[in-house]
């Protein structure tokens, strides 16, 4: 009984820590395609970029690509 809470717990405060971006990543889907393109910044200001997939009720931007964190610039990359 010890071992399933202590594999919930954290689980349940992750996803409470991060409602915010679910929230974010659900608002930049409305009006889109199922697959169209989508990105978002996080409260630290980290970019997200994915594609629109369907989730329960809406789409949801699910990140295909890697987080390019606050600070980082795309100079490197061409």
């Amino acid at each position: 009984m010890v071992s399933v809470f202590s594999v919930l717990i954290p689980f349940r405060t992750q996803a409470h820590s991060e409602g915010g971006i679910s929230k974010k990543a659900r608002a930049v889907c409305e009006g889109k395609e199922k697959s169209a393109s989508c990105e978002y910044k996080n409260h630290n200001g980290d970019l997200y970029r994915g594609s629109c997939q369907k989730a329960i009720d809406a789409l949801l931007c699910v990140r295909n690509k890697p987080i390019i964190k606050s600070g980082e610039s795309n100079q490197g990359c061409r």
